[in-house]
């Protein structure tokens, strides 16, 4: 890959000019891609979060030209994802086991409930 200046990129880049950023991508994916299955573990997981992370950048490809230390900004968008990620699977998960328990808990309660009408049921019909 020919070497590129970042700073004349980005700003071709915020014009709209897409062969900036398919260079751009082309250049920095696999560095964002590796770093975020860095911090999930989890390679598809990361792929998903990438594109995501690209597409934000393409809809405010505008302010792009503004950032003075783009490469640190990139990795912070890239942590501030994953993380984000991170606890939304975790809230996630807490709002699963919260239901589990209601599942499990409801069941013995409706047992009582049906031991209750049907003695009561037995007292009517006796």
């Amino acid at each position: 890959m020919q070497p590129f200046n970042e700073k004349q990129l980005l700003e071709a880049i915020s014009k709209g000019n897409e062969k900036a950023f398919e260079i751009f991508f082309l250049h920095y994916y696999p560095q964002v891609k590796g770093f975020i299955t860095g911090l999930l573990q989890s390679p598809e997981e990361a792929e998903d979060i990438s594109q995501d992370i690209f597409l934000m950048l393409w809809g405010n490809r505008s302010s792009l030209n503004t950032i003075n230390n783009f490469k640190s900004y990139l990795f912070r968008v890239c942590k501030n994802a994953a993380y984000r990620h991170i606890e939304r699977a975790l809230l996630f998960k807490n709002y699963q086991q919260k239901q589990a328990e209601k599942i499990v808990s409801t069941p013995e309660s409706n047992e009582t409930d049906d031991k209750i009408q049907l003695r009561e049921l037995e007292l009517l019909v006796a």
